[in-house]
């Protein structure tokens, strides 16, 4: 009877054994964003299972939310690919949580621009932070024209900003840092915060103040500004700094995933024409990376750009050396958390 229970028992483990590789292979686990993106990826992974016969699992929830749980299981990793802003997909990457990205076999990638790639981190798309104005109250003939101009007098207490210790803010003092120096970035930023007495830390509250008139001035997104105009009806406008800012949106492949091959598969499928044209031309959630890509949806230059070309924005951009601002240090912070923590005292006068 011994001898039966262990043969049962191991044909039962070896079943299992087999079973758990065969499924890790027909999934695909990506961990992303919620809102729109648990809609979006239904349709994208009812494609992508069509195209490969890989079906996708999405878990969705805040970008540090996700980034925190990617962090909790790099011991057991249980997602395949990693979705989000460049802040996190790089530290992600300095902290030896993604592998290689194996160009080669991403066939998508011949229509991608080699800025867009990285050894650890496949760029889908791209914001621009720059400037968004209330057109009742600032005439276009005024509209700003540089970082600096959130700190002009004319706009005391009119200046929305994000908080102190926003990545959002640390992009301003890096362009500003990396054009005149560190000593007038300070100078500058300080000042733009003494100009503001409206402080927010949501995308939710940016829209609603410029939308309703209660500000006349905001760092803003094209996403941002899209919402405004589009959403809530807003009379808002874009206005593009000298030295706009680049936002890259990406993906990462996780470090000893489950499904290593079916991960490389999506992110290929990702930069393909089907996902690029969707967040660009539909959603304008995002500017497309795919060249093959058509820029279709015309509002996000007329309104997202307040009508400068995008090859425009792109010469004159500033992009963050995200590698170099989230690499973690020997105290475990990194220099972009250091940065943001310096500017919270600074402007705060602590």
């Amino acid at each position: 009877m011994q001898r039966l229970l262990k043969a049962v028992a191991l044909v039962l483990m070896l079943t299992m054994a087999a079973a758990f590789p065969a499924l890790a292979n027909g999934v695909v686990t990506v961990y992303g964003w919620s809102g729109d993106w648990d809609l979006w990826f239904q349709d994208w992974g009812e494609k992508f299972e069509r195209e490969t016969g890989i079906k996708v699992q999405y878990v969705s929830g805040g970008g540090l939310e996700m980034f925190s749980r990617l962090v909790a299981e790099q011991g057991a990793p249980r997602a395949d690919v990693f979705l989000s802003s460049g802040s996190y997909l790089f530290q992600a990457a300095n902290m030896g949580l993604l592998e290689s990205i194996d160009w080669s076999q991403v066939p998508n990638a011949s229509q991608v621009a080699d800025q867009f790639k990285y050894d650890k981190v496949a760029v889908f798309g791209y914001d621009v932070y720059q400037i968004a104005y209330n057109t009742r109250t600032v005439p276009a003939g005024s509209k700003p024209t540089r970082w600096e101009d959130l700190a002009d007098p004319r706009y005391k207490g009119r200046v929305i900003q994000r908080t102190p210790e926003s990545d959002l803010t640390a992009w301003i003092w890096m362009v500003l840092a990396d054009q005149y120096g560190e000593e007038y970035a300070w100078e500058q930023l300080v000042a733009m915060f003494n100009n503001s007495n409206h402080w927010v830390g949501t995308v939710g509250e940016v829209v609603q103040a410029l939308s309703f008139g209660e500000a006349d001035l905001s760092p803003a997104s094209i996403g941002h500004i899209m919402l405004a105009v589009q959403m809530a009806g807003g009379d808002v406008a874009s206005a593009v700094p000298d030295r706009p800012v680049l936002m890259l949106n990406g993906l990462g492949i996780v470090k000893n995933s489950p499904n290593p091959e079916g991960a490389l598969k999506f992110v290929n499928f990702f930069l393909g024409e089907y996902v690029q044209d969707f967040i660009m031309n539909f959603a304008g959630t995002s500017m497309a990376v795919n060249s093959s890509v058509p820029l279709t949806n015309t509002a996000l230059v007329r309104i997202g750009l307040g009508g400068v070309a995008v090859e425009d924005v792109l010469a004159r951009a500033y992009l963050p050396d995200f590698a170099y601002w989230t690499e973690v240090l020997e105290d475990g912070t990194t220099r972009l958390g250091q940065l943001s923590e310096e500017i919270g005292r600074r402007v705060k006068g602590l």
